[in-house]
Parts: structure tokens; C-alpha cells; sequence
């Protein structure tokens, strides 16, 4: 078995299921998240795949510097694997740490934006 996106993520799961999911913070609707090849829940004229992340990339802002300290602690704890360490992204103006969660997405957890 492996850990969930919602898991990874330290959000609750609204809906449960292997192809579908609702995930929300507290009471707070954050995504959903559709496997690719679950006949059910297919977006419409979407073919097959390489997997249920589709070359897709999710942003996560966390509330400020230190929660995204708590969020990156969360992720190790929950088993994802980290494609790039917590940095700072001068372009972006925040700091960020990319994330391989188990189902194949790509999450990039970020501070808010911080001007020079």
C-alpha cells in the first residue's frame, strides 16, 4: 500500500477511493484528483497516459515560512520523495521544495511570495 496524496500533503480526505478523491483542509476545499484511467471519473476525450499525474505539476503556498518548514517535516514523515531539497527561487521570490508524491504528482511546496 502506498501513501496517498492527501497524506503526503497533511490534508483530509473527502471522498477516499483508489481513482477519485476530494482533499480539503479543515473544512476548506483544496482539489480533487481524478485518476487517468479510472472509466468513471474520465475527463471527457482524455486518452490514456503514463500515469495518474498526466505531466501535471501542483503548487502548494503555505501561510508563511514556518508552516512551510511543517509542511516539507509532514511530507518526509509520510514517505515522499524529494526531487529538489528546500531552496530559495529568485525568479519566484519564495522559497520551495519539489515533491514526488506516490501516486506520480509532482508538488512543489512554496513560502508566499517575499520581495527583495
Amino acid at each position: 500500500m502506498h501513501t496517498p496524496t492527501h497524506d503526503v500533503l497533511g490534508l483530509r480526505s473527502g471522498h477516499g477511493g483508489d481513482e477519485y478523491d476530494m482533499l480539503f483542509t479543515g473544512d476548506e476545499f483544496v482539489l480533487q484528483l481524478h485518476r487517468e484511467e479510472a472509466g468513471e471519473h474520465r475527463i471527457p476525450g482524455g486518452g490514456p497516459g503514463a500515469g495518474g499525474a498526466a505531466g501535471i505539476t501542483l503548487w502548494f503556498e503555505a501561510e508563511h515560512r514556518e508552516r512551510l518548514d511543517e509542511l516539507i517535516a509532514h511530507a518526509r514523515r509520510a514517505g515522499a520523495a524529494f526531487l529538489g531539497e528546500l531552496k530559495w527561487n529568485p525568479k519566484a521570490h519564495h522559497h520551495e521544495a519539489t515533491v514526488l508524491d506516490p501516486d506520480g504528482y509532482v508538488l512543489v511546496l512554496h513560502s508566499p511570495f517575499e520581495p527583495d
